[in-house]
């Protein structure tokens, strides 16, 4: 509260880089209006932490080069991503979670995030932005905040598909984002998933079985206007892993040039089931080392991996 005569409330958040405060973000509101809260707070310090990146990014590669097709966009890109990621990824009594991501050589644009909700449900997003090099950057900040403030709302997956299509569509500016979400109760393993355009979500059962969780139909996000976006509910049952991908994975090549291709990576998926997330990452990563340490990457690749153990 300021007790002055023009405004009842003020926050401000500055942004700290690596090299101290490159700016700050402020906001007030008028005289005998709304009193800021906690949640207001919580909102502007992770708008602080997700734009802090992109401003000393832009401070190092100016906007204009990135606009370019070439690999100094490509690299910004990977840049800013690889800031937004996280670094660290929650954990949960009875849910292991693991991921694994690497970076294209010709194209970018996944994201993904993890997220403790306040009522103890555990959050997951991935994805796939396919846009112009500053507008990936744009888009993949917006998606990791829209997400952030759902988490703290509540709100269901696809109620968080439709405000992120309403606040991605723009037909002078388009973008396309392939991309999951999805909310798991630790405790008992159910789930509410929420999908848009391709993106690769399964759930492996104890015995290496596969099963899709999500449609490959509906419209990605940001191409079609109010979009009515579906959730449905599964359960993750014990000993069950659940499997979110982008479709990078199917094109990664061997030293051959042979891609990899959706059933041979299902495959390999299927291969380490039962296993703990992080273990099941680490099978992968050695099974498919004729395609990712002696072959090719074109595109961004991201596995994140949710295991429900038995007992």
């Amino acid at each position: 509260r300021t007790g002055d005569g023009e405004t009842q409330s003020v926050i401000a958040i500055p942004l700290l880089s690596s090299r101290g405060a490159i700016g700050l973000i402020y906001a007030d509101t008028r005289r005998r209006t709304r009193v800021f809260d906690q949640a207001d707070l919580d909102f502007v310090t992770l708008a602080a932490a997700l734009t802090t990146p992109l401003v000393e990014a832009a401070l190092h590669e100016p906007l204009g080069k990135a606009d370019g097709v070439g690999g100094d966009a490509l690299s910004w890109v990977h840049e800013v991503r690889a800031k937004l990621d996280p670094q660290q990824l929650p954990q949960w009594p009875g849910l292991g979670v693991a991921a694994y991501s690497r970076p294209g050589t010709d194209s970018a644009g996944d994201v993904y995030d993890v997220m403790k909700m306040p009522n103890g449900l555990a959050a997951f997003l991935v994805g796939h932005v396919t846009a112009a090099p500053v507008r990936i950057v744009q888009v993949v900040a917006q998606l990791r905040g829209a997400f952030r403030v759902a988490g703290l709302h509540a709100d269901p997956p696809h109620v968080q598909l439709k405000a992120m299509n309403w606040l991605l569509f723009d037909e002078d500016d388009p973008c396309r984002v392939d991309m999951a979400v999805v909310l798991v109760n630790p405790k008992s393993g159910a789930a509410e998933v929420a999908s848009a355009g391709k993106i690769g979500a399964l759930v492996i059962d104890a015995k290496g079985a596969p099963r899709k969780v999500v449609s490959t139909q509906t419209p990605a996000v940001g191409t079609t206007k109010n979009h009515e976006y579906a959730g449905s509910g599964v359960r993750l049952q014990e000993g069950e892993t659940l499997a979110l991908f982008t479709r990078g994975w199917t094109a990664v090549c061997n030293e051959a040039g042979t891609a990899l291709g959706e059933s041979k990576f299902v495959e390999t998926l299927c291969d380490g089931f039962g296993q703990s997330a992080g273990a099941a990452i680490s099978e992968i990563i050695s099974d498919l080392t004729a395609f990712l340490k002696n072959g090719r990457v074109p595109d961004d690749i991201t596995l994140l991996l949710v295991h429900r153990p038995s007992g």
